[in-house]
């Protein structure tokens, strides 16, 4: 019996790391689907439902935070796996990030 293999929706605006942290999931056996801003990465999330999300927290237009926002307010979104990661040193901004 053939083992599903995970699906990895990786959302990061520079395409260095989003290819970098991609590669590195795909040798580990995932089946990675690649957004480069928040918009593009929450339609692809209702789209595939993939198994955990990544998504960067500081992104020009559509950030991470409005990703996840409005993935939230959808059924299958409330309880999607999201790790959020950010560079920023802002308390604000990481307090806003755990909540």
């Amino acid at each position: 019996m053939d083992i599903p293999q995970r699906k990895m929706l990786i959302i990061e605006d520079e395409a260095s790391i989003l290819n970098g942290i991609s590669d590195k999931f795909v040798h580990e056996g995932f089946s990675v689907i690649k957004a480069t801003n928040g918009q593009e990465g929450l339609d692809s999330a209702l789209k595939d439902h993939p198994d955990f999300i990544l998504v960067d927290n500081l992104m020009p237009n559509t950030d991470g935070f409005y990703f996840l926002e409005n993935l939230r307010r959808d059924k299958w979104g409330k309880n999607a796996r999201v790790i959020m990661w950010s560079n920023s040193q802002d308390s604000v901004t990481i307090a806003r990030a755990k909540k």
